[in-house]
């Protein structure tokens, strides 16, 4: 088993046993652009959950965007 399934095996595992959302959903993910918002936005496509994604960062980057997060945008259009 590949590192990221084991890691989306995890997350989905997580996510049902808190009750947090369900597949069918529609879940907002609120990213910054950087690594962790990008990982997050994959982990969730690649274990099927429905999302949106909004860009939200007011740090000392504020007004630039990322190209980590460009990638995933087009995923979770799929």
């Amino acid at each position: 088993m590949k590192p990221v399934e084991i890691l989306t095996n995890f997350v989905e595992e997580v996510i049902e046993k808190e009750s947090l959302v369900r597949k069918s959903d529609k879940t907002l993910l609120a990213v910054s652009g950087g690594v962790d918002s990008a990982v997050m936005c994959e982990l969730f496509h690649q274990a099927g959950f429905y999302f949106g994604i909004a860009h939200c960062n007011f740090g000392p980057n504020y007004g630039k965007t990322s190209s980590l997060l460009a990638p995933v945008v087009v995923a979770s259009d799929q």
